[in-house]
């Protein structure tokens, strides 16, 4: 899922420059997952997750909802 997740994200990414994505582990807090969109101070995913797997499938859920509002991404899921 982590693959998919990167591969949507840079998909995204070569049209809006602004997004950030940050993943970290740690033994507290697990996996730990942030999108965001810079220019608009957007938060669109953070969460953790002990599931690398589970917390990459809500945050893809998630930047594809906000893909969509964009109508500069609205079908970049489909030209993937």
């Amino acid at each position: 899922m982590l693959e998919k997740l990167l591969k949507f994200y840079e998909a995204c990414h070569s049209v809006r420059q602004s997004l950030w994505l940050t993943l970290e582990h740690d033994k507290i807090a697990d996996w730990y997952l942030t999108i965001r969109h810079g220019d608009s101070s957007t938060i669109i995913f953070e969460s953790n997750e002990c599931s690398l797997n589970l917390l990459c499938a809500h945050a893809y859920i998630a930047l594809e909802k906000w893909a969509r509002e964009d109508e500069m991404l609205a079908d970049i899921e489909d030209n993937i």
